[in-house]
């Protein structure tokens, strides 16, 4: 997971968004008259939240990975593992250099 407190806000923005959508389908299916609109609307909320943080998500690794500070962190539940920092390596090409006559 990402450890910086922008996407620890956006993500707890996206479950807030995510409990009330389902707030409101309980309601309508609990106590409301049947709302067919509140439960689309809701579902439909719930759709586009979940659309764009998947988006935005991939957005912001690509933009990592185009700067070239990208690293991806592992951690283990487990207490005594350490976290491993993995930092991608860098691309090398090579040019065919077409060989020397010698003579």
């Amino acid at each position: 997971m990402r450890s910086n407190a922008g996407w620890a806000i956006r993500r707890r923005i996206i479950y807030m968004t995510l409990i009330f959508c389902a707030g409101v389908v309980g309601k309508v299916v609990i106590f409301g008259p049947d709302s067919e609109t509140l439960v689309t609307s809701s579902f439909s909320l719930a759709g586009a939240v979940i659309a764009s943080y998947i988006f935005g998500a991939t957005w912001d690794d690509q933009n990592e990975r185009s700067s070239g500070r990208s690293t991806v962190e592992f951690e283990s539940s487990s207490p005594t593992a350490t976290t491993t920092t993995v930092t991608p390596p860098s691309i090398v090409t090579t040019a065919a250099v077409p060989p020397t006559e010698e003579g």
